[in-house]
């Protein structure tokens, strides 16, 4: 089983796996994910519900903040309050990667449509560190993903620093879409 899955993995990404794999070792981590200046690292509450939806404007990049900082089981978890943004189209890409990462890439969704520049979002932090801090929490989560599920198996975690790279080299047109 574990063999068939490799070689599924280097069969649909061999591009993004050879500059993971050249660029990456299995066993280096990626950037820590360095918030934004303006991100306020809380721990989050039941409150964060209630004062979304009642928060004057500068307070809503706050609540976004402590909803991007939650881990992928509690984001998953958390309501969908407004003012924000909670579509999703989930993962893009190989299915594996739809099947070992959902959660976070609804995650990475999030951040996007709320803090990029896409039409109809809030523009929380449409800046280059923004998309950056959003991409290393999306690797981050995976990279959980990997530990609570797969016992932190090189093959998930082959994925995730693809899905990984694919964002942070890739995904400007969907953070700064303007239309």
């Amino acid at each position: 089983m574990r063999n068939s899955m490799k070689t599924r993995v280097r069969t649909v990404l061999p591009a993004i796996l050879a500059t993971a794999v050249t660029a990456l070792g299995v066993g280096e981590a990626l950037p820590a994910a360095a918030a934004p200046a303006a991100v306020v690292r809380t721990a989050p509450s039941q409150q964060t519900t209630a004062a979304a939806a009642a928060a004057p404007a500068e307070d809503v990049r706050q609540v976004a903040d402590r909803i991007m900082n939650l881990r992928y089981y509690d984001f998953t978890k958390h309501p969908k309050v407004a003012p924000f943004n909670w579509s999703n189209d989930g993962c893009s890409g190989p299915q594996e990667i739809k099947n070992l990462f959902t959660e976070a890439c609804n995650q990475h969704d999030f951040g996007y449509r709320n803090y990029g520049a896409q039409h109809g979002g809030l523009r929380l932090s449409p800046t280059r560190q923004t998309k950056d801090w959003i991409d290393t929490r999306f690797w981050h989560e995976m990279r959980q993903t990997c530990f609570d599920h797969h016992g932190g198996g090189n093959w998930c975690l082959i994925h995730a620093r693809a899905a990984y790279l694919a964002v942070h080299n890739f995904g400007d047109k969907y953070f700064w879409a303007a239309g």
